[in-house]
């Protein structure tokens, strides 16, 4: 074999084949592909738990928070002629007067002012179709805007405007659909469903001139009534200023339209409710349902209001003032407060064509909060004893 056939035989040997490229790239998009794959599923995994930590985060601290006001709730024994401890089921958008309506407004939480109780958001028995425990807390639906919980308690200096520690004040949770606090000028599709928690200054005293200060209208000034129907006039004093129209932090009107920026406790809050109870050796564990329940005293829908007005052992069960608190309140996770926001945006702007599955707006909506959210429980005992 001369030089120049070893040679070109040499060169034959180094080359690769086409058939053998065409393997080798088959085997390197096989093996990409289950690279890829395994890395879609940790991000997913990754984007999932991180997801239910931070909505986990949010629960701890309304349950906290709740838990606090709660085991310090107060009222008087005054013959039952004041209102210490309220609910009323908000089964529309009407309530605080500054609910803000979706772009696409049949893709917000289903309700609206106009149309009344909306029955796929309005679940207080936890009865659908389809659940493995009826009746569970955890799977009720508490009305569009969930509940408005309104009641006294002692004051731990929480509110800038409250004037001392200690001092019974109003407090009030209600769920709005609003601009977060972060944006408060930030255009349509960053609003967020969000918790409020508004707390009613004892009182609070303002310079009226060089010589003289007079009192803008607190908890004192309004009676220890938690009046379910109160206005911009309510609680005010005959000095001036009477201004109650909830722009500064810690006016009464503010329990029913709180000022926005001030009172955020979480955001992608989508249902908030509780159940109420008091003590009875009779019941097998030792307690009484008394809210919400029918007049037969059983588990129903109750959209009126429930207003406590006497101890827990005097009146009837339609006034007394609960001794333990069940409360839930379900959050949406990170991904699935984008999902709603997109699916309640301008439709113009984003494809949000409703899948053929579901035949609602409103059953799509339910679907994907249920899907990409967390719901968060705790019993809560009120010591509160009549003052």
């Amino acid at each position: 074999m001369n030089f120049t056939a070893l040679h070109s035989l040499r060169r034959r040997a180094r080359a690769f084949t086409l058939i053998e490229l065409l393997v080798a790239g088959t085997l390197a998009v096989l093996i990409a592909g289950f690279l890829i794959g395994i890395l879609g599923n940790t991000m997913d995994l990754w984007s999932r738990t991180s997801g239910r930590v931070d909505a986990a985060a949010q629960g701890r601290l309304v349950l906290d928070q709740l838990a606090q006001d709660l085991q310090g709730a107060i009222f008087r024994d005054d013959g039952g002629t004041k209102v210490w401890f309220a609910v009323r089921v908000l089964p529309d958008t009407s309530n605080s007067t500054i609910w803000a309506t979706a772009q696409a407004p049949t893709r917000q939480k289903p309700g609206n002012a106009s149309a009344g109780t909306d029955a796929s958001s309005l679940d207080l028995a936890a009865t659908r179709p389809g659940l493995l425990e009826r009746g569970r807390l955890a799977d009720t639906r508490n009305g569009v805007a969930g509940m408005w919980l309104r009641f006294f308690t002692t004051s731990r200096g929480t509110n800038a405007a409250t004037a001392s520690l200690s001092t019974p004040v109003a407090v009030s949770y209600q769920i709005i659909r609003h601009l977060t606090a972060s944006n408060p000028s930030a255009v349509s599709s960053d609003q967020r469903y969000l918790l409020y928690r508004s707390e009613v200054r004892p009182v609070q005293l303002v310079p009226n001139s060089a010589n003289f200060t007079t009192a803008r209208p607190g908890v004192l000034e309004s009676g220890f009534d938690l009046n379910p129907n109160l206005t911009t006039s309510n609680y005010a004093i005959t000095r001036p200023p009477t201004t109650n129209d909830g722009s500064q932090l810690g006016d009464p009107y503010s329990i029913k339209r709180p000022n926005h920026q001030g009172n955020i406790l979480a955001d992608n809050v989508i249902d908030f409710g509780v159940r109420l109870y008091v003590r009875d050796s009779t019941k097998a564990d030792g307690l009484r349902l008394i809210y919400p329940v029918n007049a037969a005293g059983q588990l129903a829908n109750v959209t009126t209001d429930r207003l406590a007005t006497t101890s827990s052992t005097t009146g009837t069960d339609a006034t007394r003032f609960p001794e333990v608190v069940d409360v839930m309140v379900r959050i949406l996770t990170p991904r699935g407060a984008a999902l709603i926001a997109a699916l309640e945006s301008n439709p113009n702007k984003l494809a949000t064509t409703r899948p053929q599955a579901y035949r609602t707006d409103a059953e799509w909506w339910w679907a994907i909060a249920l899907q990409n959210s967390q719901v968060f429980t705790r019993r809560i005992i009120l010591p509160a004893q009549p003052q």
